[in-house]
């Protein structure tokens, strides 16, 4: 059986297939993403399936989980993979009728059900960022996610956190002359200035300026040199992707997510295997301690009105929580634990004024996060997006809901650690700063287990001393 996972971009898109079933049967294509493979056997299946007899589809919305199976008495797809217009555009919803998809799944009829009867029909909820799965009725060792692991041989202690590059038109350091202009300086700055090296490394976003692809080049080159540097292994480095690395204002680019493109195509040439936008690493220093950390893409397209906040949505950010906490429970030694996005999950600056292009920089689902993390007991959530360093502290006491509040919620708080800009222009960094920085935190290092955070000041031309702050 086939499970279809969709999303409502321009409308609702379950009620406007059963709407058209008012007057015949409906055409449901699936909108594979740019990176997805071709299921050529699952659909071969499917559609012998279907010419013998009507076969049962699941249908699960991506974030509000609302479950139907559709009735599927044909499946229609090409050989080569290839998008094709609708076969019947006449029984097809309007919103899409001219478009091209990858596949058609003909539903005689549309029923929505309850998710206890979809799962005992189809299986657990698929979590990662496909959009077509094979149904399996029991649930895989490895679920919700994969792991992946990395083992910090040569790497100390401590986390070195960097964000903002912007390499592209909007970065501010000057290159080497040579055919690629690698960004190396900045690098060699910011080793410089570590008080030791790092067991990890976390680049929260904005690698780039508007996606550009010179900007992509000098963004892999920079990465690749810090890691070489700093003797560690590419899985001990951490690279999450931001507003300008996963452009989002599109639709044109955003319907079969070929905005990501760019940016998967950088994490598969970096860590040398197609790698999932969400996923976790877990990397071990020196002594033998673990640093769980969780990596979370807040750059989705959604509604107009509200598409440049940022998002993650609970079908990606809870499968991340939960597996960064069975990392962390599954760790024979001290463990610290940490999730990355690019978006604010609190206020940087002390006052946020929306501009005319721009809104506020809070993610959308940001107490979602938060609750998240108190559930699983997360220590920290990482970010960058407005090129202000600073260290906060957050927590919901407890969650009330129609059934009552929530027992045994964690009470301590949850730290906030927001990373200025470590390559940015300097027009471009907020007045308070002044100067691009990095951020280096130490959270075993300290009896009490408060964290230590050390920001490193990036002149054009000089690196500052460091200074410390503890909280």
């Amino acid at each position: 059986m086939i499970i279809l996972r969709y999303s409502d971009y321009e409308t609702d898109t379950l009620e406007s297939h059963i709407a058209t079933l008012a007057d015949g049967p409906v055409l449901w294509g699936w909108w594979k993403k740019q990176h997805e493979g071709f299921p050529h056997d699952l659909l071969e299946r499917a559609a012998r399936s279907a010419a013998e007899r009507e076969v049962r589809v699941g249908l699960v919305h991506r974030v509000d989980e609302k479950f139907a199976v559709g009735i599927c008495s044909e499946v229609v797809y090409r050989g080569d993979g290839e998008e094709f217009a609708s076969p019947n555009k006449s029984r097809t919803p309007e919103y899409y009728r001219d478009e091209r998809c990858a596949a058609w799944f003909n539903f005689k009829d549309i029923n929505i059900v309850s998710e206890d009867s979809w799962v005992d029909e189809f299986g657990p909820v698929p979590s990662g960022d496909s959009t077509i799965f094979e149904a399996r009725r029991a649930r895989p060792a490895d679920y919700p996610v994969p792991v992946v692991g990395a083992t910090a041989q040569h790497g100390q202690s401590g986390i070195l956190h960097i964000s903002d590059l912007h390499f592209g038109s909007d970065h501010g350091y000057s290159r080497r002359a040579g055919p690629t202009n690698p960004p190396i300086p900045l690098a060699e700055k910011i080793v410089s200035a570590l008080p030791v090296r790092p067991a990890c490394v976390v680049v929260s976003g904005d690698l780039t300026t508007r996606g550009e692809s010179d900007g992509f080049l000098s963004a892999r080159i920079f990465v690749e040199k810090l890691t070489e540097l700093l003797d560690l292994q590419r899985n001990a480095v951490v690279l999450i992707p931001g507003n300008h690395d996963i452009l989002i204002d599109d639709p044109t680019v955003t319907r079969d997510f070929r905005n990501e493109q760019a940016f998967r195509d950088h994490l598969q040439i970096f860590y040398g295997a197609a790698t999932e936008l969400e996923r976790v690493h877990d990397i071990r220093d020196v002594s033998g301690r673990h640093y769980v950390i969780g990596a979370l893409n807040s750059s989705r397209p959604r509604l107009k009105e509200n598409m440049d906040y940022g998002y993650v949505g609970i079908d990606r950010s809870a499968p991340v929580f939960k597996t960064v906490r069975i990392c962390a429970d599954l760790a024979r030694s001290a463990t610290w634990t940490a999730v990355a996005l690019h978006h604010h999950v609190l206020p940087g600056s002390h006052v946020e004024e929306p501009e005319n292009k721009r809104p506020v920089s809070m993610t959308l689902d940001a107490g979602e996060i938060v609750s998240l993390a108190h559930t699983e007991r997360i220590d920290a959530v990482l970010h960058g997006h407005q090129h202000l360093p600073f260290i906060g502290q957050v927590a919901r006491v407890a969650e009330f809901t129609l059934d009552g509040a929530t027992q045994n919620t964690p009470i301590s708080p949850v730290t906030v650690l927001g990373a200025g800009s470590a390559g940015v222009q300097r027009p471009r960094i907020p007045d308070p700063v002044g100067f691009n920085t990095f951020s280096f935190y130490r959270p075993f290092d300290v009896p009490t287990a408060t964290l230590v955070e050390c920001f490193g000041y990036l002149e054009q031309r000089n690196v500052h001393p460091l200074w410390s702050l503890t909280v």
